[in-house]
């Protein structure tokens, strides 16, 4: 069966849009850019295959000039949010069936968004600060993380820690996890071994820095602490640098979880608005990067620390002396693409953070929705976790794991099936209607896909118009 091909027109040309065109293309779609920055384009007709044309993307003669009518899914993200909306609006006039809007700007997400979804007619609005606050929010509720995705509606995590010389679980092979102790459902899916990612069986030996992903319940959470060596107190207190729309959207969640924030800024009427709107933190007039500000916020004493202003050098620092003063959990948000690789080499700093290519991350979990209901990309882009659910015309439906099925390079690693969750074993089948969580190195997406999916290769068809195309 031919594979289906999308028409895909992304407005803007920045770090999210070349992201999201560079996966895009990978997977075999058509793609088109608009971007005013000619020098710009030119620069990505080098670097990806995707078709560039200069000039405004909410204009409509530009846009039809680009071939909307025959467009299907179009994507929104240029620095400007009144551009990014009414090019959206105007996609889906002329029969766009998917428009997605980026909108920084948190007056258009209150009270309520569906306000302006409904009214331009977009499928989606997102926030990049919004999907960074959450990805926060994860990331110090398991305090070993440096990675979390989100499956099954929050009833199962992928959790991604590096391997420390002293940890448990460091040495061992993976059919030795019972015998320590494993009581709840837990799976480790993936490894990355000197710059090898492994998806790995019961001899795969796991060694200190390596990076692990395992796939648990909320209830697994502490022990897989433990197996990365780290003990959780458990979360009342976080103190923030800089009042940014990171740490206001942070700071709502951490209250619907009864968790107090702390919030040092030094801007004096952005503190006025913050003490405003966020009734359950305490704001601080003051410097993030200035040592007794530090102390008289109570980093030591707190479960956890997020540098999350505008300035990436600022971030960097208040977080490095945040962890000279004693705090446990230091993050740090960066903006720069440039600093992105770097930030794993500062040692204090025990993970970092780019709303960016959380953006891309959650743009391409809607995009790819249908039979797949959830994705999340690793180890820059050479594997997947994908939650799909099993198609009535699934070749794997009904057939028991141990006949082998699967691609080579992917792996099952739970079962959703109602309320019950298996880590599944060789006797045990899928059924329609079940949800699967797999990780699969990219090479094996598309087929994994194919497997899953009513037909083979149909994920897309509940979300995008079909076209006869071979």
């Amino acid at each position: 069966m031919a594979k289906l091909e999308l028409n895909v027109l992304i407005m803007g040309a920045g770090q999210v849009g070349q992201g999201l065109a560079r996966r895009l293309t990978k997977e075999g779609h058509q793609v088109k850019i608009i971007d005013p920055n000619g020098t710009l384009l030119s620069e990505i007709e080098n670097q990806l295959d995707a078709l560039c044309i200069e000039g405004n993307g909410a204009s409509a003669s530009l846009l039809l000039q680009a071939g909307v009518k025959t467009t299907d899914l179009f994507i929104a993200v240029s620095d400007d949010d009144e551009s990014n909306m009414i090019a959206g609006s105007l996609a889906k006039k002329f029969g766009v069936a998917t428009a997605i809007a980026r909108v920084r700007n948190e007056d258009y997400l209150v009270p309520d968004r569906s306000i302006y979804v409904e009214a331009l007619n977009l499928d989606l609005i997102i926030n990049p600060d919004e999907v960074a606050s959450q990805e926060l929010l994860d990331l110090l509720t398991i305090p070993v993380a440096n990675h979390a995705a989100e499956f099954a509606e929050g009833r199962l995590k992928l959790i991604g820690f590096r391997v420390k010389p002293d940890a448990p679980i460091q040495g061992r092979r993976l059919k030795d996890l019972p015998t320590l102790g494993v009581g709840e459902p837990l799976l480790i899916a993936c490894l990355i071994h000197e710059n090898q990612v492994i998806i790995p069986r019961g001899d795969s030996l796991i060694s200190a820095g390596d990076q692990v992903y395992v796939i648990t319940s909320p209830n697994g959470f502490e022990f897989v602490n433990q197996l990365g060596g780290q003990t959780n107190g458990g979360l009342r207190k976080v103190v923030a640098v800089g009042a940014s729309r990171v740490a206001f959207f942070l700071a709502e969640r951490l209250a619907e979880h009864g968790v107090h924030m702390i919030l040092i800024e030094q801007d004096e009427k952005r503190c006025e608005r913050f003490a405003d709107l966020l009734k359950d933190a305490t704001i601080l007039h003051g410097d993030g990067t200035d040592m007794g500000m530090l102390k008289e916020a109570g980093v030591r004493d707190a479960d956890g620390f997020v540098a999350c202003s505008q300035d990436d050098e600022t971030n960097i620092l208040s977080a490095l002396l945040a962890k000279q003063q004693g705090a446990t959990r230091v993050i740090s948000v960066t903006r720069k693409p440039q600093y992105i690789p770097l930030m794993q080499y500062i040692q204090p700093i025990d993970v970092a953070i780019n709303p960016r290519v959380a953006t891309i991350n959650a743009i391409m979990r809607y995009v790819r929705k249908g039979k797949t209901l959830s994705m999340t990309t690793l180890a820059d882009d050479r594997a997947e976790a994908i939650e799909m659910e099993v198609g009535a015309g699934s070749p794997l439906a009904g057939r028991a794991l141990k006949e082998n099925f699967m691609p080579r390079n992917a792996l099952l690693g739970a079962i959703v099936r109602g309320e019950q969750i298996l880590i599944p074993k060789g006797h045990d089948a899928l059924k329609p209607g079940d949800h699967a969580v797999l990780i699969a190195l990219s090479d094996s997406v598309e087929k994994v896909d194919e497997l899953f999916s009513s037909g083979g290769g149909k994920g897309w068809l509940n979300l995008f118009q079909t076209r006869n195309r071979v």
